[in-house]
């Protein structure tokens, strides 16, 4: 079974706004003991006492990952932002021949 922790650092780490306190991770275990074992050699081995960076909280979930497709968000939104410059564009030039046309119409 895949298990997720999220680690977080005691204090607010380099900077609280971009969050370089927090890591999330994930490993694959048997069970909830073996996940809470590799849990406690993670600590012991990437956040050892009297380092600077001490784990203050951990959070552990399980879940079967979901992939997301990323590549049709990004194509959908330029799809969007595409389809709306060529929107503007098209009323800009209609408004630029209706002022042509009647410039040279009158004459």
């Amino acid at each position: 079974m895949i298990y997720y922790i999220y680690l977080k650092q005691e204090g607010e780490g380099c900077d609280y706004t971009i969050g370089c306190g927090n890591y999330l991770t994930y490993f694959d275990a048997e069970n909830i003991v073996e996940a809470q074992n590799k849990i406690e050699q993670l600590i012991k081995e990437q956040f050892p006492v009297g380092s600077d960076s001490t784990i203050e909280s951990v959070l552990l979930f399980t879940s079967e990952p979901i992939e997301v497709d990323v590549d049709s968000i990004y194509t959908k939104e330029r799809e969007r932002i595409n389809k709306k410059i060529e929107k503007e564009t098209e009323e800009r030039e209609k408004a630029l021949y209706e002022k042509l046309k009647g410039k040279f119409e009158t004459k």
